[in-house]
């Protein structure tokens, strides 16, 4: 499987070790920010930050999945990039040419996003890995109802965004 990995930039080390991790299970993991060895700052030019944007959203759509790495509540991480990477995620899921695009959310939920019904919550990098690792495994890919134990948190509303617009019309 081909990921892409979400974070903030301030966690590049740890996201180095997950994509170690994962490549040992035999997944690719499609994000070139993690190979950056500099940071973005007051220095960087327009020109330079719409380049790694660029990559960074090439990097997303050449995945299969997307694991979005979170903060704890009132985290004075990041400048937000991992925020717009989900919230494209969730885009190309509905509208591009992926509806089986596999987002998945570690930590927390930072915002309302990732409650929607596609995405899969885990609390833990661990809980999440050994569902990665039984895919790697498996063929075809591990179910919920064969390995309960890797089932992600639930969401109690689990239409997707397209059939609660399509309810929502129907009322109005």
């Amino acid at each position: 499987m081909r990921i892409y990995l979400a974070a903030s930039f301030e966690r590049i080390d740890q996201m180095r070790e997950v994509r170690d991790e994962l490549h040992q299970m035999g997944h690719v993991v499609t994000s070139r920010w993690l190979n950056h060895s500099h940071t973005l700052d007051h220095y960087a030019t327009d020109e330079q930050r719409r380049i790694l944007g660029d990559e960074d959203i090439v990097d997303l759509e050449d995945s299969n999945a997307m694991i979005a790495f979170t903060e704890p509540p009132n985290s004075p991480r990041g400048r937000g990039g991992r925020h717009v990477e989900l919230g494209y995620a969730l885009a190309y899921q509905e509208y591009g040419a992926a509806s089986s695009f596999g987002i998945h959310v570690v930590g927390f939920r930072e915002n309302v996003f990732c409650y929607q019904a596609q995405v899969k919550f885990w609390p833990t990098w661990e809980h999440c890995k050994k569902y990665f690792a039984a895919l790697a495994i498996s063929e075809p890919p591990v179910r919920a109802e064969v390995m309960p134990e890797l089932t992600p948190l639930p969401i109690t509303d689990s239409r997707t965004p397209a059939e609660k617009r399509a309810e929502s019309r129907k009322r109005d």
